[in-house]
């Protein structure tokens, strides 16, 4: 099969979008820091980059300052004694088993029918508590009065 151009701009247009709307959101989260805005107020008052001067403690002692570095320090402990650990097992993982070679056909299964299985049963949970005879879901409905809903 050939491609034309109308299947690119076909294909390409959902990823066009959805990369356009990042980028529009992470310009609207810059706006909004540069505003003096209070929640849901209708007042904005452009400021620049003074809320950064106060969060960074430029702009004298201030216990923003000390928050944000707080919440700062508590993030990076979170990342280091987590997310890196975990990416790095995953890591580790993924490479042992790919030098295993004919024992992949043995550990695969054991690493991905749980994820398929987890899938399967969740189907099934939601079948049983939906089932219109004797469904969990359908019975509170009944129980309740609301037998049109059930």
């Amino acid at each position: 099969m050939r491609y034309t151009f109308g299947h690119v701009v076909l294909f390409l247009t959902p990823l066009i979008a959805i990369v356009a709307l990042m980028y529009f959101m992470v310009g609207w989260t810059i706006y909004v820091s540069m505003n003096d805005w209070v929640g849901m107020a209708p007042m904005w008052k452009f400021i620049g980059l003074k809320n950064y001067g106060t969060l960074l403690g430029v702009s004298g002692a201030n216990p923003l300052s000390d928050r944000f570095w707080v919440n700062f320090r508590n993030n990076m402990i979170w990342l280091f004694t987590f997310i890196v650990p975990a990416a790095a097992v995953g890591l580790l993982l993924a490479y042992g088993l790919e030098l295993i070679g004919k024992a992949e056909a043995v550990f695969r299964p054991i690493f991905l029918h749980p994820l398929a299985l987890s899938f399967g049963v969740t189907g099934t949970l939601w079948a049983w508590m939906w089932d219109p005879g004797d469904g969990v879901i359908n019975t509170i409905l009944r129980g309740l009065g609301l037998k049109f809903l059930a």
